[in-house]
């Protein structure tokens, strides 16, 4: 029996390494990106968002509901507001205008404007009178309606600038901004019913190539604010902030103080009461974004909101406070700003890199600075943001020593670290405000000797080292060997490694960086190609891969070949290295694998129904099995899927034992016992496999204690025969026999 479990491991890791076993999808995105928000009371509240999102909590924004009756909205939907808790309405593109009256269980289709503008904004004073605005490109128009929406009139048509933004305090009193470049637009009304054209602003400076404001809110009948653009890339443009305290009539520029300045675009703005305001918005260095005032909106100052979108509204009730925006990211505060807490359970998000841990931990990092791991080898996943010093660049590579003490390399030159596994993070190399300073590859050898690439300039490499855990580094910079920007890099000890990146740059040090020798590709059609991702099988065979070109080294990166791969569709993005002779490529719309080292091709993608159209890494597990990271969060994987298991008996047996599954015969599931002894260590394993031999379920792959345990094997997706289940752990295996009887 054990020369025939011998046999079958060996059939079975082919038939894995070849790719022949299903993909299944592990994690995907919790919601799609979000531009509304709403809160009735602190507990009741809808979110909308892009494809017709419609979102609904219960319970002060810890859960959230996806509504899915929708009438067939495809549209991104802007704009909710609820009357009460069964009368509510949302807004979006090519006037889309949804109603429900059962409180956002369903929503159906009404009539509202017929200019194909967008609705930005909704306020209804009861369950008949309310405005809607409708911004068109060049203009917009204010909408009213008498009988809860059933007919609307024009109130107000607006035709050379953008109206982005409206707000109501009251029935009476209301005021809609919007904004293009140069150019102002404010209209306020004291009587509900009639609009007057208030003029420009006074003591806006210069400095501004745009004016576009995208939010407006009132904190009284006669205190207003609006904000919008702002710019440190054009120049340094601080966020407009502007003020009425005449309800509209007239606005003045806000000028902040120097310190509490901000260069971003601010998209969503709600006040408490007369004096407290939240501003939010977001940018790729800072990620998202929270300004504060406590003197009714003539100073503000930054916040502390350590997550990485684009905020693009707010809702404030009580003490509750609310913020959506890109990734689906929901946050929420229950003391009026001071503490926040990210809500989405996972973070929509291009996943950049993935790695799998030797405790079977999957981790993933991508744009906004997202961070998404589970612990139980694909399932159960959770969130958070690779955020420190009030920023949350894009994560570009992950690199973990083990399961708990890990490091992220991010855009504008930010390294960090984690010390939990990846739920907080603190900054190891300091972010600048240089948007053509990046790191794009970390590698620690441990904690403290460690190294990371990128770039320090358009075309300029740049090569980080530390030996001190990042308290201290010591940088090369453009060196004439290394010449380009660097986006990948690969240590075998704290003197050997290899880097590569954009325009050929590719070299080799045996002295910890302080030297590097150029290399030149055997066979290679042309010496100028981008290189952006690296994996090796040890410290000789590795594989290189960027702009559809792959070269590999069998000398640990002294010298390279180039490998030709026939109808590669586009670049590649990724690249892993199951064995010797194994190996898989990953890009847009393809997952190529090869089993005889590149001689033959195939895409995984043509056999197997994985949907996601861009791949961006793929890493292999302890086990030979493929891992992807994709966009919107998706996670794909060959790996069978494990089931739980259940420590049944704490007591320490004295022997390894599998028992005889019960009941068996079975159908659908069965559950499977064994014990530990106290001699256990390492990795135990419990796999189900058919009788040609080919794995059909991994039941348990992580490290156990001593002690007795229980698995449910549930079999209702396989067909009636005999199979077998094989325990391994610390040298002991032993096999037994089950049947399936449907």
């Amino acid at each position: 029996m054990v020369k025939k479990i011998l046999f079958l491991l060996i059939v079975i890791s082919t038939i894995s390494l070849l790719g022949r076993n299903k993909w299944r999808m592990v994690t995907e995105a919790s919601y799609s990106p979000l531009q509304g928000v709403f809160f009735l009371n602190e507990n009741l509240g809808w979110a909308v968002g892009s494809s017709g999102t419609i979102l609904k909590t219960a319970d002060g924004g810890e859960t959230w509901e996806k509504i899915t009756e929708v009438d067939s909205v495809t549209s991104t939907l802007y704009s909710v507001f609820f009357v009460n808790e069964k009368l509510g309405f949302a807004g979006g593109a090519k006037d889309i205008f949804l109603k429900t009256i059962n409180g956002g269980k369903t929503w159906k289709k009404i009539a509202a404007s017929s200019n194909s503008g967008d609705i930005r904004s909704i306020y209804f004073a009861d369950e008949n009178i309310g405005w809607i605005l409708a911004g068109t490109k060049g203009g917009g128009e204010i909408l009213y309606t008498t009988d809860g929406g059933a007919t609307w009139t024009v109130q107000l048509t607006e035709t050379t600038t953008n109206i982005k933004a409206m707000a109501f305090h009251s029935k009476n009193h209301g005021v809609c901004v919007g904004g293009k470049k140069g150019r102002f637009v404010f209209y306020y009304t004291t009587d509900g019913q009639n609009w007057t054209k208030a003029p420009n602003p006074t003591g806006v400076p210069s400095v501004y190539t745009r004016t576009d404001l995208y939010a407006v809110a009132m904190a009284s009948d006669n205190v207003a604010c609006a904000t919008g653009w702002g710019s440190r890339a054009a120049g340094l443009q601080p966020s407009i902030i502007l003020r009425t305290t005449d309800g509209g009539a007239n606005w003045t520029y806000e000028t902040q103080a120097e310190e509490n300045r901000l260069y971003i675009n601010m998209y969503g703005m709600a006040f408490k009461d007369e004096l407290t305001g939240i501003a939010v918005g977001g940018s790729s260095y800072k990620g998202t974004v929270a300004y504060k005032t406590t003197d009714g909106g003539k100073n503000w100052s930054e916040i502390s909101l350590p997550t990485g979108f684009s905020a693009k509204a707010i809702s404030w009730v009580n003490n509750k406070v609310c913020v959506v925006g890109s990734g689906g990211s929901i946050v929420i505060s229950n003391d009026n700003g001071n503490n926040w807490k990210v809500v989405t359970p996972i973070i929509n998000s291009t996943l950049n890199d993935i790695d799998i841990l030797p405790n079977n931990r999957v981790v993933a990092g991508g744009f906004y600075g997202a961070f998404i791991y589970s612990d139980e080898y694909g399932n159960n996943w959770q969130s958070s943001y690779v955020a420190g010093n009030n920023v949350c660049p894009t994560v570009k590579d992950i690199f973990f020593l083990d399961e708990n003490i890990g490091y992220a390399a991010q855009l504008y030159r930010v390294v960090s670290k984690t010390t939990d596994g990846g739920k907080t993070w603190t900054q190891i190399m300091k972010d600048t405000t240089e948007s053509r300073v990046g790191n794009y590859g970390v590698q620690f050898i441990n904690e403290n000797i460690g190294f990371v690439v990128g770039k320090y300039g358009s075309d300029v490499s740049a090569f980080h080292k530390t030996t001190d855990g990042g308290k201290t580094w010591t940088s090369l910079i453009g060196d004439e060997n290394l010449v380009d920007e660097l986006n990948l890099l690969w240590f075998f000890d704290e003197k050997n490694g290899v880097v590569a990146g954009d325009g050929g740059a590719l070299a080799y040090t045996m002295n910890g960086g302080k030297t590097w020798t150029k290399v030149v590709p055997n066979h290679i059609p042309s010496a100028s190609v981008d290189y952006c991702t690296v994996d090796f099988l040890d410290n000789n065979l590795g594989l290189i891969a960027g702009k559809k070109t792959l070269i590999k080294t069998t000398d640990g990166g002294k010298t390279w070949e180039y490998i030709a791969v026939p109808d590669l569709p586009k670049d590649i993005k990724g690249v892993g290295i199951a064995n010797e002779t194994t190996w898989y490529l990953s890009g847009s719309k393809f997952l190529f694998y090869t089993a005889d080292a590149g001689a033959h091709w195939a895409n995984v993608l043509n056999l197997d129904v994985v949907t996601a159209t861009s791949i961006y890494e793929v890493v292999i597990d302890s086990n030979g099995y493929p891992w992807i990271s994709c966009g919107s969060s998706e996670v794909y994987t060959s790996a069978p899927e494990l089931v739980g298991v259940e420590e049944v008996d704490n007591s320490i047996p004295e022997k390894f034992k599998l028992e005889a599954n019960y009941p068996n015969p079975f159908n659908p599931s069965t559950v499977i016992k064994y014990s530990l002894p106290a001699s256990v260590s390492g990795s135990v394993t419990l796999k189900v496999y058919n009788l040609l031999g080919q794995e059909v379920a991994t039941l348990v792959n992580q490290s156990q204690k001593a002690g007795t345990y229980h698995v449910n094997f549930d079999a209702s997706k396989l067909s009636s025969g005999i199979y077998i289940y094989t325990l391994k752990a610390a040298g002991f295996s032993q096999s037994k026999k089950m049947m399936l009887i449907k």
